[in-house]
């Protein structure tokens, strides 16, 4: 019960898992691409019969759209370019893209891909912002895996102490023994989208950066606000090991959706620095510096990583916005 890295994704490959075509594996995951893009037309979701195939479904409620713009008034499902066959005993997930995210863009697959076979149909949101999509993009990543088992507290506090999880930039670390998992705070600075169409070459003018210390009593955000933040805590995972980031809940509510559909964090030697997450406001609110982000999780390798590169987003200071 282990998520794979590269070295087990080139050992597995057509025993536990096939995909055609593919490009090179990354550290944790393989990049899938649009094959085919589809906006459905005005339609209650709920009221699908489940009676009908993908194929009908997408040919009676949907239409095929080669560009899209993406907006939040719309619902949208793309089929993947990629033939994913799945065993019976693995599983697999398309998740979001973290450069794709941090334009309010994700990538969901349907269900569980427990021994599936075909081109995954999946749906595709946008979160509060606007951007520019089109087939042949690629927008998500599969990631395999053998069930989904997270360190328990006592592991988690353990690799802490013997330096194999490193965290600085703070004073002390908060932990959870019911969740375990470790707390992120929200580090000084965050992006808050203005408007505009987010797209490759496109993106830093439509954010207005926000440095949250001069604002004592917070910085007031509207519901539906998309913004870029980072953990203040600067994180280095072991190579052992896989990430996992989960929802700050205040009480019993949710302030603001973060990080939704790209959760997973690469460990060293891929990724290290502050933990940048996409954030969608549920209601109005005031977010303030050091306010609780998000809790972090780990997850067992079944080999350790090497020989792989660093990320794009390596050694990232603060919150970043894409570098698509």
């Amino acid at each position: 019960m282990v998520f794979f890295s590269k070295h087990d994704l080139v050992e597995l490959e057509g025993r536990a898992f096939r995909v055609e075509p593919r490009d090179d594996f990354s550290a944790i995951s393989l990049d899938v691409t649009i094959g085919e893009l589809y906006r459905q037309i005005p339609l209650d979701a709920m009221q699908r019969s489940h009676d009908i195939s993908d194929d009908e479904f997408l040919d009676r409620f949907c239409v095929r759209q080669g560009v899209q713009i993406l907006d939040s008034d719309s619902f949208y499902l793309c089929r993947l370019k990629e033939k994913v066959d799945i065993a019976q005993d693995c599983d697999g997930e398309i998740a979001s893209r973290s450069s794709w995210a941090r334009l309010g863009v994700r990538i969901e697959s349907l269900g569980l891909m427990i021994g599936h076979s075909g081109h995954p149909l999946c749906s595709l949101k946008i979160t509060g912002t606007q951007a520019r999509v089109k087939e042949g993009d690629s927008v998500g990543q599969l990631l395999v895996y053998s069930g989904k088992l997270f360190e328990m507290y006592p592991v988690l506090r353990g690799l802490f102490q013997k330096g194999g999880l490193k965290v600085s930039g703070v004073d002390t670390v908060s932990w959870s023994r019911e969740r375990h998992a470790m707390k992120l705070t929200m580090g000084p600075k965050i992006h808050v989208y203005r408007g505009g169409i987010l797209e490759k070459g496109n993106v830093e003018c439509c954010f207005e950066t926000v440095d949250l210390r001069e604002h004592r009593f917070g910085y007031h955000l509207p519901k539906g606000t998309f913004f870029i933040s980072a953990s203040k805590e600067r994180v280095s995972i072991p190579s052992t090991h896989l990430g996992w980031v989960k929802e700050a809940v205040y009480g019993d509510t949710l302030v603001f959706m973060s990080h939704a559909c790209a959760p997973w964090i690469a460990p060293r030697p891929v990724f290290e620095g502050n933990i940048t997450f996409e954030n969608w406001m549920f209601q109005d609110a005031h977010v303030h510096y050091g306010m609780t982000q998000s809790w972090l999780s780990l997850g067992r390798l079944r080999t350790p990583v090497t020989g792989v590169e660093a990320s794009r987003y390596a050694d990232q200071k603060g919150a970043t916005l894409s570098r698509l």
